[in-house]
Formats: structure tokens, C-alpha cells, sequence
């Protein structure tokens, strides 16, 4: 039954540089935003998304710090995210973002 069930999501992931952090507008996210493009459509819609960032050797964390990617907006084709800091210059634009959607 359990099997079953996983052959009828679709899973799929990548990864790819985090680029420059920027805020975003909500009026425009198509040019203010990060975009992956989803190797194949889904049918129906996603069920779940994650994230992870894989800093950069030149990236510099200290104390309470920290990095985060925000998922502004998803469809069956692709989706849009932000990725930010605790300050601007602790995660560099080559740091990697590692991504994975779980749809029907």
C-alpha cells in the first residue's frame, strides 16, 4: 500500500547558486526573486518543499547568525524564492541552494 502510494508523487530536486540576497517586491516577484524551473510538470499540485543552503568557503557566520530561503511562490511549473541572511554580506551570492519538491 505504502509503495504504492510513493509511485504517485512526483519527487524532484536540484541545487544551484544562491545568488545576490535582495529584498523582494511583491508587486513584481519575476524579476525581484530567485526562480527553479521544475525538470518535470506536475500534474496536480506540490505537497511539500524544503530547502537547504550549503554555505560558500568564503562565507562567514558568527554567534547567533544565521541563513534562511523563503518560498514566495509555487506552481506546477516552477516556483520562486529569496534567500537571506542575518547580514547581507555573511552568505555570498556562490554559496549552493539545495531544493526538493514533492507534487502529484
Amino acid at each position: 500500500m505504502v509503495v504504492g502510494l510513493l509511485l504517485v508523487f512526483n519527487h524532484q530536486g536540484g541545487k544551484q547558486k544562491a545568488g545576490e540576497q535582495k529584498q523582494s517586491d511583491p508587486n513584481n516577484l519575476e524579476t525581484t526573486t530567485n526562480k527553479v524551473i521544475f525538470p518535470i510538470t506536475f500534474t496536480n499540485n506540490h505537497v511539500f518543499n524544503t530547502f537547504g543552503i550549503i554555505a560558500s568557503d568564503t562565507s562567514i557566520f558568527w554567534g547567533n547568525s544565521g541563513a534562511s530561503v523563503i518560498t514566495r511562490r509555487i506552481s506546477k511549473i516552477d516556483m520562486r524564492y529569496e534567500v537571506h541572511s542575518s547580514y547581507q554580506s555573511m552568505l555570498t551570492k556562490d554559496s549552493i541552494i539545495e531544493w526538493c519538491v514533492v507534487g502529484i
